[in-house]
């Protein structure tokens, strides 16, 4: 393939550099063509600000793996831990009220501002506290907990302050539930808000934080390790967590990703497909000068 001299012609107010071939291009080199224009075509996929994500799809063993990327897998911390195949997106955590798993905070006090929390819970038994995802030791008391029939959503104020759900809102046999809290504060102003099943349900009281401290333990997943007798007995799925306080939008997002098998993550972020018409004229342009170089060949 040969080259002919550079021709420059006017676009509206700009000009553009033109190159014409003096042979065809190659079948090889068209396909190419068309990957890359597909490929420009998608827009850019948004930045979540995720820190940790818990499938839960792990399926056997001791170690749950955050697929955020980070340096939070979740290991076992009592009894032993089993899984089923049949959660709610994928597989889940099985557990039988005398097991749990650990992990990291995955926030750091040194720049975050704000976070959200969200997990599924399918509760097989009523009554008690029992703890979904969970931190604990002062001062920071963050987490998702059940307790006799509602959710029990705990911000730190010092020691911790739970925003419940109404009563029998959350009960064994019920299903899947979703939890969530989000959190923001600058050192002096702060909100934050308790949902349950996509819609928010409390505000939490004006004592909270103002700035993030993190629990002195890890976050606990399956218990709430303040007072012994708190693992929880159920399934629990799909557990994230951003640095960011998602909206309530967002959060209903989930919620109804969650109920489709979607995880949170990706029913944030779901892959964007162009227009059709944008595709195909795309494609049609590119097979007709397929179809005019190979006559030219003739």
């Amino acid at each position: 393939m040969t080259e002919n001299k550079n021709k420059t012609a006017r676009a509206g107010n700009r000009f553009s550099t033109l190159r014409t071939f003096r042979t065809a291009l190659s079948s090889a080199t068209l396909p190419a063509i068309l990957l890359t224009l597909a490929a420009s075509l998608l827009p850019a996929q948004a930045n979540a600000d995720l820190v940790a994500h818990y499938k839960l799809d792990d399926g056997s063993g001791t170690v749950a793996v955050d697929s955020a990327g980070g340096d939070q897998d979740a290991n076992q911390n009592q009894g032993t831990v089993t899984w089923t195949a049949t959660g709610l997106i994928g597989g889940a955590l099985d557990l039988d009220g005398f097991s749990s798993l650990q992990a990291e905070d995955a926030l750091s006090p040194a720049d975050d501002t704000a976070f959200t929390m969200s997990a599924w819970a399918n509760p097989n038994t009523d009554g008690g506290y029992k703890g979904n995802y969970a931190g604990r030791n002062h001062p920071g008391n963050w987490g998702l907990n059940i307790e006799s029939g509602h959710g029990d959503f705990r911000f730190a104020t010092g020691t911790s302050h739970g925003v419940d759900s109404p009563d029998n809102s959350i009960v064994a046999a019920g299903g899947w539930y979703h939890m969530a809290i989000t959190w923001e504060g600058d050192g002096v102003n702060k909100t934050g808000i308790a949902y349950l099943n996509g819609v928010p349900i409390g505000l939490a009281p004006g004592q909270i934080l103002a700035v993030y401290l993190p629990p002195t333990d890890f976050y606990n997943i399956g218990d709430d390790p303040c007072c012994g007798g708190r693992e929880f007995n159920g399934q629990i799925d799909d557990i994230a967590v951003w640095n960011e306080a998602l909206t309530e939008e967002q959060i209903m997002t989930i919620y109804e990703g969650g109920l489709a098998g979607i995880d949170a993550p990706t029913s944030l972020n779901p892959n964007v497909i162009p227009e059709p018409s944008t595709l195909t004229l795309a494609a049609l342009g590119l097979l007709a000068l397929l179809g005019f170089t190979r006559r030219r060949r003739k």
